[in-house]
This record gives C-alpha cells, sequence and structure tokens, in this order.
C-alpha cells in the first residue's frame, strides 16, 4: 500500500483562487506610454507655437515679399545659367518674369501701402553670374517706409527701412 505523504503545512504554497485586489497607482510602462505620446504631441505642436511670421508691420512686410521675390529671379537666372528679367508694375503690385508666363504673381500689400518707383514699369535684370541691374522700389505707408533694392555685384536684394 503506497501512502501519500502529507507535506507539512509551513511548505504548502497557497494560491488564492478569488478576485485580486485592485492596486492603486500606475506601472512603470504605463508611465513612459504616457510620456512619449505627450512628447511626440509636444514635438507636432512647438513649430507652430515658435514659428515667426516675419515683420508685422505692413510696409516691412511688403519690402520682405518684394525682397523674396527678387531673391527668387536671381536664384532662377543664377540655376538656370540664363539672364533673367523681372518686371514689377508698382500701381497694382503685379510682377512677371519676362517670357515667362508662368511665373508671375502680385505683392500682397496692405491698405494704405504703395509702391513708388521712378517708372510705371521697374525691371531688375539678374546674370547668369548672380550679378543685377535694376532701380530701387519705395514701400510706403503710413508714417514708414522701406527701400527695396539689389547690389549689382551679389544680386542680393536688401531692404532699408527709412
Amino acid at each position: 500500500m503506497n501512502a501519500a505523504v502529507a507535506a507539512p503545512a509551513s511548505s504548502r504554497h497557497v494560491r488564492s483562487t478569488g478576485p485580486r485586489r485592485s492596486r492603486a497607482g500606475f506601472t512603470l510602462v504605463e508611465i513612459v506610454v504616457v510620456l512619449l505620446i505627450l512628447g511626440i504631441a509636444a514635438g507636432a505642436v512647438a513649430p507652430a507655437l515658435l514659428r515667426d511670421d516675419g515683420p508685422q508691420d505692413p510696409v516691412a512686410r511688403t519690402a520682405e515679399e518684394l525682397a523674396a521675390v527678387l531673391r527668387s529671379a536671381r536664384h532662377h537666372a543664377v540655376s538656370g545659367g540664363v539672364t533673367t528679367v523681372l518686371v514689377l508694375d508698382p500701381g497694382s503690385g503685379r510682377y512677371w518674369l519676362e517670357g515667362d508666363s508662368v511665373r508671375e504673381g502680385f505683392l500682397a500689400r496692405a491698405p494704405g501701402v504703395v509702391l513708388v518707383a521712378s517708372t510705371p514699369r521697374v525691371r531688375f535684370e539678374f546674370s547668369s553670374t548672380g550679378g543685377a541691374w535694376g532701380q530701387s522700389v519705395v514701400v510706403s505707408g503710413v508714417g514708414r517706409g522701406a527701400v527695396v533694392t539689389v547690389d549689382p555685384w551679389t544680386g542680393d536684394a536688401d531692404v532699408q527701412a527709412q
């Protein structure tokens, strides 16, 4: 007869099969996941909050926009290896590249901001080496003004407040 030997009560492991008690607090994995999600959300929102939309003064904003158009025309000339002529109509704010109907547009001007030049059409000519020829344009508004010019040697557009 084989008799089962009972283990002493102190060496037995008792498992509870009843409902587990809920623990208060969060595990480390849960905290890391939440921090990761918050980090991704902050990374997506931060650039919009930190973005500098440029000058808030309408005269400065228009002058900087004209300078950006001039820089783009210079880039077109240098990268394409061709002479590029940008024409600006100060009365309407319309600009275009001669012979290129695709590259044209209008300068966004706030009410009261005007472009002043010595001729009805201003021509800026950019060589394939980067040099430029053209007259200056005055951007004028209520009590403010700026002059936009191009450097003849480098072709760089420059804005000077008046």
